[in-house]
């Protein structure tokens, strides 16, 4: 199994660095920090994340939300988060899809909840994975992808089911 993959895009290293614990914490795959929209094409062409953690105001000639735009094809889901109180920020990004809109300081229960609820609404969750299908499983509070060539049978038992795959 596969954990999932977060890109994050923030300017702030002291913030990028709190975002990186609380990812590692939770058991997701933390990709990097990319303080720009030049860095973060950079490292989605590297390997594309399973989801985009996105600072509005980034370095650079382009915002986050300008970023997120150019990006759309990709089908990553993307949580905005910002330090601006704008509402015509939030209208801008209202006009893009997006799964989460944060205000800075957050919680890290609120980073928690906004990535639980991004990761299963992905259209496209397997992105760096060539396109394979699979499927998004959850083991306590972590996701997992499975890919659907890897599973050999499913166990279930009442409400529960475990899958055996062929790389364990």
């Amino acid at each position: 199994m596969n954990s999932i993959s977060i890109l994050v895009v923030e300017d702030d290293l002291a913030v990028a660095l709190e975002m990186e614990m609380i990812i590692s914490k939770l058991g997701y795959k933390y990709m990097g920090n990319a303080r720009s929209s030049v860095q973060a094409i950079k490292a989605m062409d590297k390997e594309k994340p399973d989801l985009i953690i996105m600072d509005i105001a980034i370095e650079g000639d382009i915002d986050g939300i300008t970023l997120a735009e150019s990006i759309t094809s990709f089908n990553i889901p993307i949580i905005f988060i910002t330090g601006i109180e704008d509402p015509n920020l939030f209208e801008r990004a209202k006009k893009i899809p997006y799964s989460g809109y944060l205000v800075k300081p957050f919680h890290s229960l609120t980073l928690r909840s906004a990535i639980e609820k991004a990761i299963p609404i992905s259209e496209n969750s397997f992105n760096n994975l060539d396109d394979k299908k699979g499927l998004l499983l959850k083991s306590g509070n972590r996701f997992y992808k499975i890919l659907l060539n890897e599973i050999l049978f499913i166990n279930v038992e009442g409400n529960y089911s475990s899958p055996q795959i062929s790389n364990q």
